[in-house]
């Protein structure tokens, strides 16, 4: 097994293994969110579309600006 690859789980586009229904729960978390919502790590931004309307504003912190550009 490549540094790549989990056993069992999902391959994320950056090389690092997700364990099974990592995902999902990431996307439960979004849904439940309300108010305002620092997420540490939004990367392309893939769960903004999940929050609720109740959300006030999403502040996204993240490492990578080519990432945090594509999030925007």
């Amino acid at each position: 097994m490549t540094s790549r690859e989990c056993s069992g789980g999902a391959q994320s586009p950056g090389g690092f293994g997700l364990a099974r229904g990592e995902i999902g729960r990431g996307f439960r978390r979004a849904a439940a969110a309300r108010g305002r919502v620092l997420e540490v790590g939004i990367g392309s931004g893939l769960n903004l579309p999940f929050y609720h309307r109740d959300v006030e504003v999403v502040l996204g912190v993240d490492p990578s600006i080519e990432l945090l550009h594509m999030a925007k």
